[in-house]
């Protein structure tokens, strides 16, 4: 949200976050997020995406597995979709 509001205040900066734990977000939610940013900024969103971290904190603290496999595969689903979108 704060992306989306800085950005009729540049024009040239690029917007981007740190990086984004891709398997912690709904996919077509993120991607419709990212995609709002990027239309109002004129293209110029930088997406970082990563698994986040430290696991145990980003994940198992809010009642989810902490499995790095596991997150992998969400996260190279997550990546696929967001793809498509």
């Amino acid at each position: 949200m704060l992306l989306t509001a800085a950005t009729p205040a540049t024009s040239r900066i690029r917007l981007g976050t740190l990086l984004t734990p891709v398997p912690r977000y709904r996919p077509q939610q993120l991607g419709r997020q990212v995609a709002t940013l990027d239309h109002l900024s004129g293209g110029r969103v930088i997406f970082a995406a990563g698994l986040g971290g430290p696991i145990e904190d980003e994940y198992r603290s809010f009642g989810d597995t902490a499995e790095r496999h596991l997150l992998a595969e969400r996260l190279d689903e997550g990546l696929e979709l967001l793809r498509r979108f």
